[in-house]
């Protein structure tokens, strides 16, 4: 059985950063879980999903790869090529050695590299290095990450 939330009871915009977004766990688990949380309409209308991960892939190469996961490990059978078009959408990927200090720098990504979110009417472009090292920058004063 299919539970909904109401309006009310709704999170509010949310980025989920994965490290590790390539990997097995995200393919078998994360996105598998995500998606069908999307579609009982239990995330925010807002949200994006950040992978980061040392292999070389596109955006595209990493949706076709996670839908892959979805076909095998989700319990919902048959995917409408218009739920998982909606979903894919708010997945952004960037390369990146998570072991190497320059990956947490500015520097990182080309100019146009740049992931736009709009909350509450408010667009907010930023790199997606900015996005790393901002993540990088929470951990180390105690903050966590979601």
């Amino acid at each position: 059985m299919s539970q909904t939330m109401d309006t009310q009871n709704r999170p509010g915009p949310v980025v989920f950063t994965i490290f590790g977004g390539a990997g097995d766990l995200t393919w078998r688990k994360l996105i598998p879980s995500l998606f069908n949380l999307h579609l009982n309409r239990s995330l925010p209308d807002k949200f994006t999903i950040f992978g980061v991960d040392r292999a070389a892939l596109s955006d595209e190469t990493l949706r076709k790869r996670l839908r892959e996961g979805v076909r095998q490990f989700s319990n919902l059978g048959l995917i409408k090529a218009a739920d998982w078009k909606a979903f894919a959408a708010h997945i952004s990927y960037q390369r990146a050695d998570l072991a190497a200090a320059k990956t947490y720098t500015t520097e990182n990504c080309a100019g146009g590299d740049v992931v736009e979110f709009t909350f509450s009417g408010n667009k907010i472009s930023a790199g997606k290095a900015e996005i790393i090292q901002s993540l990088s920058a929470d951990q180390s004063n105690g903050a966590t990450a979601m």
